[in-house]
C-alpha cells in the first residue's frame, strides 16, 4: 500500500482537495475501495443532549406550545439539529407538554430522544390572577368545627396489600435495552409492532456476517398475538435508513446480540475483521498495545463486561473487543 502524502490544510483547502464524509465515501467507492461499516467499540455510547428554553412565565389562558421552545439538539449518534421537525424525526420525544393554562401552577416539561437518559427540562410558570378593585380585604376568621367521633366499621376490614405492577416478560435471550443487535436473515423495519406490509419502512437483506445490518434496542413491544418486537434505532452508519426508529423481529433465528456472551470453546477465536482489531490495557479499550490481522488466533483466557458490551482478555491480559463483526468463537 502506498503511504499517503501529507500537505497543510490551507494548502489543501486551497487546492479543492479537502472532502466531507459522504464525499470521501463517495471517492473511494469510485476507486473501488471496499466500505466496512463502522461499529463503535464504546459501548454505543449514548452522545444526546438537547437545548430548551429553561423557564418561561405565562398569563392565565395562555397558547402553549412546547414545540417552540426546542432550541437544538444532538442526536444519540452525534447529529446535530436545529430543527425541532428534523429532532423528532430523529426520535425526540416530548413529557410533559400537554399543559392547561387555565389552571395556575408550577409545570415541567421534558424532552428526550427515546431510549435515552439525556434530558432537558423547562420549567413553565402559570401565577393565579392578581387581586383587583383597590383595597385589601381582611378574610373572616375561619371556622373550627366541633371533633365528631370517628366510626368504628363492624366488623374492622383486613388490609391487603397493594397490587404491584406487572413487568412485561422478557425471555432469558432477548437483547437488553440500549444493547446492540444485528440481522442474520432479511428482515423488515415496521411502524408498529403488529407487522403489515403495507407499514415497512426499510427492508434488510440477508448479509455476509461481517455486513449484517445492525441496531439498538431501545425498548420491547408486542403484537396483537403476543409475539416480541424489539423497538429500535438503526445505527447503520453511511446508509439511507440511519437513525430511523420502528420495530424489528425479536426471533433468535432472526435477530441476535452482537456481542459475545460466553467463552469460546478452547478458549480461542479468529479475528475475522479486514481491518484487523487492537489490543488495549484497559477494558474501555483505552491504551493500545497491540494490533492483530484478519485469520490471528487469540487465546482467551476470560471475558468481562464493559457498560452494554463484552471484552475477551487475552492470556497475556490485554483486552479484545467480543464482536461478531470482528471476531468469530474458535479457529478459523
Amino acid at each position: 500500500m502506498i503511504a499517503p502524502t501529507w500537505v497543510p490544510k490551507a494548502t489543501a483547502e486551497a487546492a479543492g482537495q479537502t472532502f466531507d464524509p459522504d464525499s470521501l465515501v463517495e471517492k473511494y467507492a469510485a476507486a473501488g475501495v471496499p466500505k466496512e461499516l463502522y461499529v463503535p467499540e464504546d459501548g454505543f455510547k449514548d452522545q444526546s443532549k438537547v437545548t430548551v428554553t429553561p423557564s418561561i412565565t405565562l398569563a392565565l389562558g395562555d397558547k402553549f406550545d412546547a414545540t417552540e421552545h426546542f432550541i437544538a439538539a444532538i442526536t444519540p449518534e452525534g447529529r446535530s439539529v436545529t430543527k425541532y421537525c428534523d429532532a423528532a424525526a430523529e426520535g425526540l420525544v416530548i413529557d410533559g407538554g400537554n399543559i392547561d393554562t387555565s389552571k395556575p401552577g408550577t409545570y415541567t416539561v421534558t424532552y428526550h430522544f427515546y431510549g435515552s437518559d439525556q434530558k432537558a427540562t423547562m420549567t413553565v410558570t402559570i401565577p393565579a390572577a392578581g387581586g383587583g378593585g383597590g383595597g385589601s380585604v381582611t378574610p373572616p376568621a375561619p371556622i373550627t368545627p366541633a371533633p365528631q367521633p370517628t366510626p368504628t366499621p363492624s366488623p374492622a376490614p383486613t388490609p391487603t396489600e397493594p397490587t404491584k405492577p406487572t413487568t412485561p416478560n422478557i425471555p432469558n435471550y432477548a437483547a437488553t435495552k440500549k444493547a446492540a443487535v444485528y440481522a442474520l436473515k432479511t428482515i423488515y423495519l415496521y411502524q408498529n409492532p403488529t407487522f403489515k406490509k403495507a407499514q415497512r419502512m426499510a427492508r434488510y437483506p440477508k448479509q455476509k456476517r461481517i455486513n449484517r445490518p445492525m441496531f439498538v434496542v431501545i425498548d420491547y413491544a408486542r403484537s396483537n398475538g403476543g409475539a416480541l418486537r424489539y423497538k429500535v434505532r438503526d445505527v447503520n452508519h453511511n446508509s439511507k435508513t440511519d437513525g430511523k426508529i420502528g420495530y424489528i423481529t425479536a426471533k433468535w433465528s432472526h435477530v441476535r446480540p452482537v456481542y459475545y456472551r460466553s467463552m469460546p470453546k478452547g478458549n480461542v477465536i479468529t479475528v475475522i475483521s479486514k481491518k484487523g482489531v487492537h489490543a488495549y490495557k484497559n477494558k474501555n479499550l483505552t491504551g493500545q498495545v497491540k494490533s492483530y490481522k484478519k485469520g490471528t488466533h487469540l487465546k482467551v483466557k476470560s471475558s468481562v463486561k464493559h457498560n452494554l458490551t463484552t471484552r475477551y482478555v487475552l492470556s497475556n491480559g490485554y483486552h479484545v473487543t467480543a464482536n461478531k463483526k470482528l471476531v468469530i468463537q474458535g479457529k478459523y
